[in-house]
């Protein structure tokens, strides 16, 4: 599960525009991908299918943001909704006596 969730935060990282972060969080995500192979807790294949996981994940859930986003657009445009203050506050000056 490191493996898949580290590849799928590249996945994303990768189309961000600010080069800083999106380095930075590919570079954390490869040292996470390196770990578990170094560590001797996974096998060279729980790499592989974690890769293979996290990156369908990635692709998946990026088809299915773009559809619900296009929806939620569509929807707002639909729907006018009025934009009221709840409450106001009005100060008033006191007249000295």
């Amino acid at each position: 599960m490191h493996t898949s969730m580290a590849t799928a935060m590249t996945i994303v990282a990768w189309k961000e525009k600010d080069t800083w972060f999106r380095w930075s969080w590919i570079g954390y995500c490869s040292l996470v991908v390196f770990s578990t192979v170094y560590f001797p807790v996974h096998w060279v294949l729980d790499l592989v299918g974690g890769v293979i996981l996290g990156t369908v994940s990635a692709l998946v859930g990026g088809k299915l943001a773009e559809k619900v986003t296009g929806h939620i657009t569509v929807f707002f445009s639909a729907v006018k909704i009025k934009k009221r203050p709840r409450f106001c506050v009005v100060l008033k000056k006191k007249e000295n006596d």
